[in-house]
């Protein structure tokens, strides 16, 4: 799911998008169970930390009010804030 990019930058794959969409596709308890197993994995993964990474992608209002509900649905899996 996360893996290490350039100067320790992390690198989220499509399966790091897509893990956020569960709680809403298929319910909290398999959104829950992806979460672990992705902070399993990078520990350091944190809703602050994929706004920072996500957020500089694009500026396009588009993508922002798309990042929104993903950002959300992460919370909502329990990914912690911090």
């Amino acid at each position: 799911m996360v893996s290490a990019g350039d100067g320790g930058q992390p690198k989220f794959s499509t399966g790091d998008w897509l893990t956020s969409t569960l709680a809403r596709l298929i319910g909290l308890t398999e959104a829950r169970s992806a979460v672990k197993a992705g902070r399993a994995l990078d520990p350091a993964f944190t809703i602050s930390r994929a706004r920072a990474v996500w957020s500089p992608l694009s500026d396009h209002p588009a993508y922002l009010t798309q990042l929104e509900p993903i950002i959300d649905a992460l919370r909502e899996a329990g990914l912690p804030e911090e």
